[in-house]
């Protein structure tokens, strides 16, 4: 793991947790104890956090940081059972010993319980969200994160990301969308995450876009994959009518997900 992606997996803990040992961050993150504590130096002068005997506490009112996990914490919360509809049926495409990509995403990330089963298994992601739900499965699975700025859906991603992401293949993406444009493709809000978005399909075997009805209202600023580039669109049961009608035109495979 890159150290900014670490150090943002720290402040995660310790926004979830309130505090942390280091015995037992060094222990998760499967680094030494003197990393941990570079770390944890790097991210109070930072002004993230203050240390603490053995460990660190997050410094008083993070403002923006605790907005962030409250968006975050919502949005999980949203069409649970649709979103697990389309994550389940998402991971019958995955087989034993295959490299996958998972997009951040709060569909994606409940994949990875209808994963536990795989006794092997590479996954690379830009997600912290997707990292902590891998970390009970490391003794069996390789997961990979890249690093970056930290957004509000806990995705890592910087004007380098993409060329990180180039280095590997995989051999399924899966990946999700704020939206779409009939007449365009589908989208997203920034223009990093569209150049990362952009190399995942660059690097993937098979492209699977997930993506409940809810964002069929939705336009993000830009395209990152016209429909032609996507092998597989998952959805749910709402999706419009006349808009499936479109994508099955340009997509191979369309699988609409009821509950």
């Amino acid at each position: 793991m890159f150290p900014e992606a670490r150090r943002n997996f720290i402040i995660e803990i310790l926004l979830k947790n309130k505090k942390a040992m280091v015995s037992e961050l060094a222990k998760t993150l499967k680094v030494s104890e003197e990393t941990v504590r570079r770390d944890l130096t790097t991210l109070e002068k930072q002004g993230l956090i203050v240390k603490s005997y053995g460990g660190a506490i997050l410094k008083g009112n993070p403002g923006s940081t605790f907005d962030m996990i409250t968006d975050i914490s919502e949005r999980k919360d949203t069409n649970l059972a649709i979103k697990d509809l389309i994550a389940g049926r998402a991971a019958q495409m995955v087989h034993e010993g295959q490299a996958i990509l998972l997009d951040a995403g709060s569909t994606t990330v409940r994949m990875i319980k209808y994963l536990s089963h795989l006794k092997s298994l590479t996954i690379i992601t830009t997600s912290i969200d997707v990292a902590m739900e891998c970390s009970s499965h490391i003794r069996h699975w390789e997961v990979l994160v890249t690093g970056g700025k930290l957004y509000k859906s806990f995705n890592l991603i910087s004007s380098t990301t993409a060329a990180e992401l180039k280095s590997y293949t995989v051999d399924l993406a899966f990946m999700g969308s704020s939206g779409l444009v009939l007449s365009s493709g589908f989208t997203c809000s920034d223009i990093y995450e569209a150049e990362a978005k952009e190399a995942m399909l660059s690097i993937a075997k098979k492209k699977i876009l997930l993506m409940d009805e809810t964002k069929f209202g939705h336009k993000g600023i830009r395209v990152f994959a016209p429909f032609h580039q996507v092998d597989t669109l998952i959805t749910s049961g709402g999706a419009p009518k006349e808009a499936l009608k479109i994508l099955r035109k340009a997509i191979p495979q369309v699988i609409v997900c009821e509950e």
